[in-house]
């Protein structure tokens, strides 16, 4: 059989609530020359029945069935299968647009020199609400430099997509980093090759509490510290093996205490406080229930109060003022 040209690599873990969608975003893809590979990562929910459903309707669902091992194994155990040209991801509980995989491939297509394109997403919460639009800049060279040295890369992990020859010549992703995989990977592409961005948002990033960066951003970024570490010192021509070493040390600490699935009501806080705050960037008043859950969760949560009593004191103005 002819290879795709694309394989879109997913993993999931007890994400029966949004998997539907996240699947049923990819088969109705305008695009069609793809392969779609799912690694259900040890769930105990009803995945993997939503799984065996899709796979009987679409010969383009492929499933690879693994004990829990995490985001970053089930991510080099996909793309090791993968054999399309070009390697997309797509999250669980996150949406495409039908036209994402076919506006990529045309600009990774016009581009020889991209070793990965990307587009803006739509940050939404739980409950589907907008919350920021993140756009990142056209011009490719000025999007490489500020991924190398500004740390502003892709806005989300399953925006990007990326030739596969390129991925496996830098060594893929790394299982050292059990958080953080995505930016040492971008970072390592954008040493041998540009990247680029399609100007509108072609995907939904769902900002959950209880997701992966809403319940381990303190984890997500100690790892990601150890990523720009073996960056700058790639840059400098010097060895990262100390760095590397470094984020197998935490990943093994963390697997030991289990911890990575642990949600302490303080992370919930912070997760909380950061949606919030976006939301009240754009106006939006249902700021004010995440600052009030942040409040509950960590009543000494001091910027969830300010931002809370800014809020309200707005609200009261607004309404003498009416």
């Amino acid at each position: 059989m002819t290879a795709p040209r694309v394989s879109v690599v997913m993993s999931v873990y007890n994400g029966q609530r949004h998997l539907r969608s996240a699947i049923d975003c990819i088969l109705q893809q305008t695009f069609r020359d793809f392969e779609f590979i799912i690694i259900n990562d040890g769930s105990t929910d009803a995945t993997a029945e939503i799984l065996q459903e899709f796979k009987s309707c679409d010969p383009r669902v492929r499933i690879i069935d693994q004990p829990n091992a995490g985001l970053t194994v089930a991510l080099c155990v996909g793309c090791r299968s993968a054999t399309g040209e070009f390697i997309a991801r797509q999250d669980a509980d996150d949406w495409s647009d039908p036209t994402r995989l076919e506006k990529l491939v045309k600009l990774i297509d016009s581009r020889p020199d991209a070793v990965m394109v990307s587009s803006w997403a739509t940050y939404i919460d739980d409950d589907g609400e907008i919350v920021e639009i993140v756009g990142r800049c056209a011009d490719s060279d000025d999007a490489t430099r500020k991924l190398l040295y500004e740390r502003y890369g892709p806005p989300a992990h399953g925006t990007v997509m990326f030739r596969r020859r390129d991925y496996e010549r830098i060594g893929g992703y790394r299982t050292c980093f059990y958080f953080g995989q995505d930016s040492d990977l971008w970072l390592r592409l954008a040493q041998v090759g540009q990247i680029g961005y399609v100007q509108e948002s072609l995907y939904q990033w769902r900002m959950s509490v209880n997701g992966i960066s809403g319940a381990n951003s303190e984890l997500q970024l100690q790892f990601g510290n150890l990523g720009q570490q073996c960056h700058a010192a790639r840059l400098r021509g010097e060895s990262e093996e100390a760095f590397v070493v470094n984020a197998e040390q935490l990943r093994q600490t963390l697997l030991s205490q289990r911890s990575a699935r642990s949600t302490t009501r303080r992370q919930q806080a912070a997760a909380h406080y950061r949606i919030g705050t976006s939301l009240s960037r754009r106006g939006n008043p249902r700021a004010i229930s995440h600052f009030w859950s942040a409040i509950r969760l960590n009543p000494f949560h001091w910027r969830s109060w300010c931002r809370l009593v800014a809020m309200l004191l707005l609200r009261k103005t607004a309404f003498r003022t009416s």
